[in-house]
């Protein structure tokens, strides 16, 4: 049996308080056997993991993202590397009920609070504190995952072991090509649903949303301003806009209501055209060409919307069908969203990835540095030199 000093750990809750995304904790020096108490597994994992984090009845309390660190590796306070013992970092959602409940927990079990650990002014450079601030905003499990992988193997691990002297055009040009896909991680990409009236927009963005955000009715012109939600399609977090359907009017109100749709469609990362069964595919596109002709530049996808209201037998062959009203297609349109958005192929979380604009930014100065003969060491200080104070 152990003593009460052979079964103590400790704590720390490293995320800001409030509500947010996700909420970080520390777990220290946690006994081995103490391990399946919390997690359920019979061994610890030494690799970053999906688990699942038990109540004191085996309940789910939450799931999320394990990182084991070891002694030196980032935990404050860790007392030793052990067999017998682990710390690590577990990432789950920012829903203060659930940290309340999961620290609650910790504490009944005899869980010590570690001394406060202000993770992203104390971590040991700019781009750690980068990846820990956006952390606490991630999005999705998936976004948290990426961004601890960054930290751990990526960007900045990578940027910690390189000496600029000896980098290739070749090795920059691999890291920004991932740029499109780690930064949607990061910065929410904007797709725009655009219809003639009673296509279904507002039903299929009520229905992507998961719930009556937007105003329906059979009365065409129903919805006039634009209305506006994030949502998350495969973990990449996207803004949703909805608005009027797109028509010639006499009623300024709508027209107003038009002209902003248009604008937002011009604006926009990807544009979701939605055309009522049986009608032509090409209304909404020329109407939308027509009020916004700097849109047609922006990234389509064209699909069939009511298809609850139409056969299997009489759909029409190589067209994508989604239905608000049931929920039928839209994985297939948030799919193609993504695979148009960033491509068919994700990342690796451990592969070097710039998670924001500034570091693609500097990377391409290293770039050009390298090119062209010039300072790589003033370049490269762009990307890992500390932040005027």
């Amino acid at each position: 049996m152990e003593s009460e000093s052979q079964s103590e750990f400790r704590y720390r809750v490293v995320s800001p308080p409030g509500r947010s995304a996700i909420f970080v904790i520390d777990l220290i020096d946690l006994p081995a056997s103490r391990w399946a108490e919390f997690f359920g597994a019979r061994t610890h994992t030494r690799q970053v993991s999906y688990l699942r984090f038990l109540g004191a009845g085996g309940d789910v309390l939450d799931d999320g993202v394990w990182l084991p660190v070891d002694e030196g590796d980032g935990i404050e306070g860790t007392r030793r590397r052990s067999s017998e013992r682990f710390s690590g970092r577990f990432t789950g959602h920012g829903n203060p009920v659930i940290v309340e409940s999961i620290v609650a927990r910790l504490r009944a079990a005899g869980g010590r609070e570690a001394e406060p650990w202000s993770t992203w002014s104390e971590a040991p450079s700019r781009l750690e504190r980068e990846a820990w601030a956006a952390l606490a905003q991630a999005a999705s499990p998936e976004a948290a995952e990426f961004l601890l992988g960054q930290i751990e193997s990526g960007l900045v691990a990578w940027a910690g072991a390189t000496d600029p002297e000896e980098l290739s055009v070749e090795a920059i040009e691999q890291i920004l090509a991932r740029a499109p896909a780690a930064l949607g991680w990061v910065i929410p990409a904007t797709v725009v649903l655009v219809g003639v009236p009673n296509a279904g927009k507002s039903t299929l963005f009520n229905r992507w949303v998961g719930e009556a955000r937007a105003v329906t009715h059979a009365t065409p012109g129903t919805t006039r301003d634009l209305v506006e939600e994030r949502v998350c399609c495969h973990g990449y977090p996207l803004r949703l806009i909805d608005g009027a359907g797109v028509r010639a009017t006499d009623d300024p109100l709508e027209r107003e209501g038009v002209d902003r749709l248009a604008g937002a469609a011009s604006r926009a990362s990807l544009v979701v055209v939605l055309t009522p069964p049986f009608a032509s595919a090409d209304a909404a596109a020329n109407s939308l060409s027509e009020f916004a002709p700097s849109s047609r530049d922006v990234p389509r996808i064209h699909v069939r919307s009511r298809a609850d209201e139409v056969a299997v037998a009489d759909r029409r062959e190589g067209e994508i069908y989604v239905s608000g009203a049931t929920g039928e297609g839209l994985d297939a349109v948030a799919t193609h969203a993504v695979e148009l958005l960033y491509g068919r192929t994700r990342i690796s979380i451990t592969e070097p990835a710039p998670f924001a604009v500034r570091h693609v930014e500097a990377l391409e100065s290293v770039k050009n540095a390298i090119e062209n003969g010039l300072d790589v060491a003033s370049a490269w200080s762009r990307l890992v030199g500390e932040e005027d104070r």
